[in-house]
């Protein structure tokens, strides 16, 4: 979360959205990250599903690079 909160409070990178992956994340930590700006949060997989996965919030990104609505951050691999 320290890199997120560098990115984020930098002029020449806040814009930039950030996609963070992990094995695990937990309810109070998940909502520090998303109140700290981050786009989507999405469970650690296998590298195929990750290259996957990356493609296609990608493509959400291009077509809405807003930040989503907090019931939309948590992604698993059915919804993208």
């Amino acid at each position: 979360s320290e890199c997120l909160i560098e990115i984020k409070n930098n002029e020449k990178l806040k814009q930039i959205p950030v996609i963070l992956c992990s094995t695990s994340i937990g309810d109070d930590f998940a909502n520090a990250l998303y109140q700290n700006g981050a786009h989507y949060y999405l469970h650690k997989c296998d590298f195929a599903d990750l290259t996957k996965s990356i493609q296609k919030i990608l493509t959400m990104l291009a077509k809405n690079p807003a930040q989503p609505s907090r019931d939309k951050f948590m992604l698993s691999l059915q919804e993208v």
